[in-house]
């Protein structure tokens, strides 16, 4: 598309989808003929198409367009972009607004979109929803200031200064307290009260999704916010949040709580005691011992190793490597699976082996339970459980020994790079040529920062019967380099996966 003659200059911080808004409106066209139509508004992440026509027409370098989306942030403030997950703070469908400045300018902000954020530092004022009328609520200065240091904190983590960690760790406390939160709790003060008085204190399940109403963002949010930075009073929301939750009726909050990581909350002292009621631990450890138990039988029926573990969790259709965002997550359910084929009960040195083993460092998230004797929850439960049966349905392959034949081969690129040379399909470095080649024969990180990226790249403009050309070179090579042991070199599952 070509250049608009009327293009908005666009605020540090505004959203995409805002920009866009403004530009139609300058030009008299309607959002839809800049690709921001029904699709692009229900998707959880900026498609790169939108990116690539709203740009040209805008104006705008793709960097400039990246910072105006979620995009800048990690997994732990927006969750997997691709996924319908709970648990993060992004907002699929609900669009906030300042019922201020907004109808004043049509600008409205990224971070908006956020359930983390539901007021406007700037006017000061609780934001509203887009298909809702004007409500005017004037904050008070806690409350202001509350949301300013999320904002500061926000800002850290897309500079890669902050710590992302936290805002999990907000959302694991505010999704406890909203559970049973009601007209009396938690306690709050000033406007945050008269906020709950005016729109009822109701309580809210933050696992399955965040609320999409501001309002009932800013009567938990804030006040959980503000305990993160103060230990007493965080040791009271949990404490009197495990109260209630537990006395809650069964098939309500504690159902509710069951199979998920609240537990991680709760303070060294009552983790000790009355703590060993919690359903949400025992089940998780009946949970991996179910778990370690078929792990251990698959072992002893179809000869399931550790070494036939690959560096990432892959899935059917999940492209040549996940996304930086996915990676984290994958990398954990590998990490976890190879370390229950270790030990039904792994240890610290269970973990250690396992990270030095397939080289990757996961989110920690699954492993940390297991080396904790916190046992395991059931969603991660169940990745690992399928991915064992696919890693045996579609033959078992010596991850291991791949990993240790790549790092010493040596003339293997210039082979490779042969073919690509004639083929003419992208003039490729080595470092690039040796990322794809780990990748596909190993399902795992590239070794020692080769990038990711790059290897994409490569793998994008190589045609199906290049890639199995290449794939077949590598595998000979490596028959060649290695012992006659190297089982399933060319198992279905690897090849299905660079077809």
């Amino acid at each position: 598309m070509k250049q608009l003659p009327m293009r908005p200059m666009h605020v540090e911080g505004e959203d995409l989808h805002s920009v866009i808004e403004r530009a139609a409106r300058l030009n008299h066209m309607t959002p839809a003929r800049l690709g921001l139509n029904s699709v692009e508004l229900s998707r959880r992440s900026t498609s790169e198409r939108l990116l690539e026509l709203t740009g040209a027409a805008l104006g705008m370098t793709h960097p400039d367009m990246i910072a105006t989306t979620l995009d800048v942030y990690p997994i732990d403030v927006v969750g997997h972009p691709h996924r319908t997950t709970a648990r993060t703070w992004r907002m699929r469908l609900a669009g906030w607004r300042c019922p201020r400045c907004t109808a004043l300018t049509g600008i409205y902000m990224r971070d908006w979109r956020l359930a983390l954020h539901p007021l406007c530092t700037r006017c000061p004022a609780l934001l509203c929803r887009a298909d809702s009328g004007r409500e005017y609520s004037t904050p008070d200065r806690r409350a202001v200031a509350t949301q300013q240091e999320i904002a500061n904190t926000l800002s850290a983590v897309r500079l890669g200064v902050g710590h992302a960690a936290e805002f999990r760790r907000l959302y694991e406390l505010v999704t406890l307290v909203a559970l049973t939160a009601d007209d009396h709790w938690p306690l709050l003060l000033g406007w945050e009260a008269e906020l709950r008085q005016q729109h009822g204190g109701q309580s809210h399940d933050w696992m399955r999704s965040a609320p999409t109403t501001p309002a009932d963002a800013a009567i938990v949010v804030l006040e959980c916010a503000r305990a993160l930075s103060d230990e007493n009073r965080y040791r009271r929301l949990v404490e009197e949040g495990w109260e209630r939750v537990l006395a809650a009726p069964i098939g309500a909050a504690l159902r509710r709580a069951r199979g998920n990581s609240l537990r991680a909350l709760l303070p060294a002292e009552v983790k000790a005691g009355a703590a060993d009621s919690v359903p949400a631990e025992r089940d998780a450890r009946f949970v991996q011992e179910a778990l370690a138990r078929e792990l251990r039988s698959m072992a002893d029926k179809a000869g399931l190793q550790p070494r036939h573990v690959p560096g990432w969790h892959f899935r059917a259709g999940g492209g040549f490597a996940p996304t930086s965002r996915e990676s984290a997550e994958r990398s954990e359910i590998a990490l976890a699976t190879h370390m229950l084929l270790s030990s039904t009960s792994p240890t610290a040195a269970d973990e250690l082996s396992a990270r030095r083993t397939l080289e990757t460092v996961g989110s920690w998230t699954v492993t940390r339970q297991l080396v904790g004797g916190e046992g395991i929850n059931a969603m991660p439960a169940d990745a690992i459980r399928d991915f064992a049966h696919s890693l045996v349905r579609d033959g078992l392959v010596d991850f291991a020994e791949r990993r240790r034949l790549l790092t010493t081969a040596s003339d293997l690129c210039s082979r490779l790079q042969t073919n690509i040379t004639r083929w003419g399909v992208v003039r490729a470095s080595d470092d690039q040529v040796a990322a794809w080649t780990w990748i596909t024969l190993t399902h795992g990180p590239p070794w020692h920062g080769l990038a990711i990226e790059a290897a994409r790249e490569l793998d994008a403009s190589l045609d199906p019967e290049q890639r199995l050309t290449l794939y077949d070179i590598t595998v000979d090579y490596l028959r060649e380099a290695g012992e006659p042991s190297i089982e399933g070199m060319t198992a279905g599952w690897t090849k299905r996966g660079i077809a």
